[in-house]
């Protein structure tokens, strides 16, 4: 391997992470370990090694101290895979040496395994806590029988689009060129095929209650008793025919494709109504969400696997994870710095941070809050030095431009709020308006 970064194959040279740790596979052990140590050492060496007892691998992360080596040399049961891990653990040391011009790397706070807990907002049910999530919001009662069952006056089944026809044609030049055949009217032949293959699907062999069980069949609504979709449906359908004077059932039947998107999509906006309506009951001061130790993140225990590093020349000292925050930007298009590397860079200089992670969104084991229709990631996640946590989402950019104000970041303000005013002055959270980083100085400072 020539260069830091680059794969090398398991079992040679390892992998070279692009943060400068090293990655050495200790293959050719398997039915050698000992399974129940190998597990209880899993625990005291993680994020310096991960263990897989039963395929039989070992992956070294990061040049492992001499009590930690021994630690990882009781796992082997037999001399020959004890001698195989201590190459392992020595090729890692040389390596981390050479890369890093023959002094060993500084470990980062993650591979010293420094506290870094964040409580979870959750449900209290009984003397049981759960991770607050989308389940508790579908958990609210509500009929969509009793919605308005009207779809979008946008939408007519008697006008159905004709269907376009494509060209692909090769040129002299061998070229392959692509395009759409024009409309030349009623007469395009194309058009009235189209037609007339709908029609195949036998417009009179339908009845209300057979169209209503095939778009009952064909729209995903586990959520929703069979009974309530199904009335639902009927009176989409009874109201349609009303409304165009449509009398043959089967009418709507050469439609149904369109129909049943139409229908989702009734369907779905009801649900989202329903969600932000439950949201908005867990934001009340007698709701049952609480913060608590038991139920927490724990980034020490984290794997950290961002798509891609940061690659820029700045310098971060306080990243949990190292000097490479994941998935960071330095540069928009424009050549302008990204607001979030400028909050990026504000918080490693805060003298109040001991150390921070560029939080990654939908990656298992990051922090996360429920809105009422997806998981928030707040972009920063970190440990100030008298121990309390700080949640930061940064959008920084014109407060004007009306981002601050969409119904999503008022619910992302509001979960978080309530994050901190359930914590009992453990936790933190801000979403300054604009480039305030003076806002979080100041949230940093305030105490309750």
């Amino acid at each position: 391997a020539g260069a830091r970064g680059e794969v090398a194959p398991k079992g040679t040279l390892g992998v070279l992470r692009g943060d400068g740790g090293v990655e050495e596979g200790a293959g050719g052990v398997h039915h050698q370990l000992d399974a129940a140590l190998a597990q209880e050492q899993a625990k005291a060496l993680a994020g310096k090694v991960k263990i897989d007892a039963d395929k039989g691998e070992i992956t070294v992360y990061v040049p492992l101290s001499k009590e930690d080596e021994a630690k990882l040399v009781a796992c082997a049961k037999t001399p020959a895979a004890q001698q195989k891990i201590t190459q392992t653990v020595n090729r890692v040391r040389e390596t981390e040496q050479a890369f890093g011009g023959g002094q060993p790397r500084v470990a980062s706070p993650y591979e010293r395994q420094m506290e870094f807990v964040v409580p979870l907002l959750c449900v209290k049910e009984d003397d049981a806590l759960f991770e607050f999530d989308t389940t508790h919001l579908l958990e609210r009662p509500w009929k969509l029988s009793e919605k308005d069952a009207s779809l979008s006056p946008d939408y007519n089944p008697l006008q159905r689009p004709g269907a376009k026809s494509g060209l692909i044609d090769v040129s002299r030049a061998g070229a392959v060129t692509t395009g759409i055949v024009p409309e030349t009217g009623e007469g395009d032949f194309v058009g009235r095929l189209h037609q007339q293959t709908l029609q195949l699907g036998g417009a009179g062999e339908w009845s209300l209650e057979s169209l209503t069980q095939w778009l009952d069949r064909n729209i995903e609504h586990a959520d929703i008793p069979l009974a309530e979709s199904a009335e639902f449906m009927r009176r989409v359908l009874r109201g349609l025919m009303a409304r165009h004077g449509i009398e043959d059932v089967g009418t709507l039947a050469l439609d149904r494709f369109r129909l049943r998107d139409e229908i989702e999509k009734k369907i779905n906006a009801h649900r989202d109504a329903e969600r932000r309506a439950a949201f908005q009951d867990f934001l009340r001061l007698d709701s049952p969400l609480v913060v608590d130790n038991q139920r927490v993140t724990d980034f020490r225990a984290m794997v950290y696997e961002p798509s891609w590093l940061y690659e820029g020349n700045f310098q971060f000292r306080k990243h949990y994870f190292g000097p490479k925050p994941g998935e960071l930007r330095e540069l928009k298009a424009n050549g302008e710095l990204t607001e979030e590397f400028q909050c990026a860079q504000f918080l490693d200089g805060l003298a109040e941070v001991q150390y921070w992670v560029r939080n990654l969104a939908r990656k298992a084991g990051s922090f996360r809050l429920q809105t009422s229709k997806d998981w928030f990631y707040p972009d920063f996640v970190c440990r100030l030095v008298d121990g309390r946590v700080l949640a930061v989402e940064y959008k920084g950019g014109n407060v004007d431009a009306g981002w601050y104000a969409t119904p999503d970041a008022e619910e992302k303000r509001l979960i978080g709020a309530l994050w901190e005013s359930r914590s009992g002055g453990k936790c933190l959270f801000i979403m300054p308006p604009g480039k305030d980083f003076e806002a979080i100085r100041r949230k940093v400072g305030a105490r309750a």
